[in-house]
């Protein structure tokens, strides 16, 4: 078996040039190791980025008969009607209130007619 004999370094230019090799093989070995971790990680963010977009294509999918915006201008249409049937009903209130004040100032008044009345017969009754 033949092994290779270590290399003879006899001057400085010998001991560069096997130190300069030494350090590219080292970075090139880790270069290619964090080549290989970074492709891992990209391999696991895209598996994660394809479960959030299927999530998201579910959610947004058209899963119903009829188109999203019409439905919304048929709500809307709807929501229209409900306000001016209860703007109507805030006028009818406001008028029921006017007609409770009316009728809260005859029945005032009544009372003071009634009270003068019934004045009037207690002194006509204690006269001889």
């Amino acid at each position: 078996m033949n092994v290779p004999a270590p290399a003879n370094i006899d001057t400085w230019f010998e001991f560069v040039y096997y130190l300069g090799v030494l350090i590219v093989v080292v970075v090139a070995a880790y270069l290619a190791a964090v080549g290989v971790r970074r492709a891992r990680e990209n391999h696991t963010i895209a598996a994660q980025n394809l479960e959030v977009s299927t999530a998201v294509c579910d959610q947004v999918k058209n899963s119903h008969d009829s188109n999203l915006r019409d439905d919304v201008d048929a709500l809307s249409d709807k929501l229209d009607t409900a306000l001016d049937l209860l703007r109507e009903h805030g006028k009818d209130v406001r008028g029921l209130r006017t007609d409770v004040g009316e009728l809260r100032g005859a029945h005032r008044t009544n009372e003071r007619d009634i009270t003068g009345l019934s004045k009037r017969v207690a002194d006509l009754e204690r006269e001889p």
